[in-house]
């Protein structure tokens, strides 16, 4: 779908988990990133079914399963997947695409969000979006 990308890490894995690196170089690299923020999704609840009008946000989800959606409020196109413990995906999610993040497992996980704007409490970027 355009305006959400789904990108695939390359990591490591053996007996004692996995490792990647979730934060690609060139964001760090051209320091395009000004949030970065760890969340926690207890079982059953929700995440995000929001939208950013002028950032660009990143997200890495640890742990699982995990429902990830995504949709263009102007064309009503949906992408829906499902994320397993142990996948290493970033989503990368454009301005103006609705997203959530739904935690249907029955364990905590955690997602790694980051993004090119500053939060502002005052003047927070995000409009609500039922997604999930």
């Amino acid at each position: 779908m355009q305006g959400f990308e789904v990108i695939e890490l390359d990591g490591y894995k053996d007996q004692r988990g996995w490792n990647t690196h979730p934060i690609p170089y060139e964001l760090m690299e051209e320091h395009k990133l000004d949030n970065v923020h760890i969340v926690s999704l207890e079982p059953g609840t929700v995440r995000g079914n929001h939208i950013h009008t002028r950032q660009t946000e990143y997200i890495f989800i640890m742990g699982g399963p995990c429902r990830v959606a995504a949709v263009n409020p102007k064309t009503a196109e949906l992408s829906d997947l499902i994320v397993l413990a142990g996948d290493l995906y970033l989503f990368k999610v454009l301005p103006g695409v609705g997203h959530g993040f739904k935690n249907i497992g029955l364990t905590t996980i955690y997602a790694l969000c980051f993004s090119d704007l500053r939060f502002d409490p005052n003047n927070p970027d995000w409009q609500p979006c039922e997604v999930v």
